[in-house]
């Protein structure tokens, strides 16, 4: 879990855009704190596959 989770981290913070930066320090807080569920985990997923959307589509966000 927690080298998924690193590598998770390393892929946002690579990622200049807020939205990124906002998810990493999310999973920081829940992290320090110990305090990882399920959903957070699923929640966290969902925002990655986003950001990942969002940086692969850069110009189809801007059109919408």
């Amino acid at each position: 879990m927690n080298k998924i989770l690193t590598s998770f981290l390393i892929i946002l913070g690579l990622s200049q855009n807020a939205s990124a930066q906002s998810i990493v320090n999310k999973i920081v807080a829940k992290v320090d704190s110990q305090v990882i569920t399920q959903s957070d985990v699923a929640s966290a997923q969902r925002d990655f596959e986003k950001s990942l959307q969002d940086i692969k589509d850069p110009q189809e966000r801007e059109r919408v």
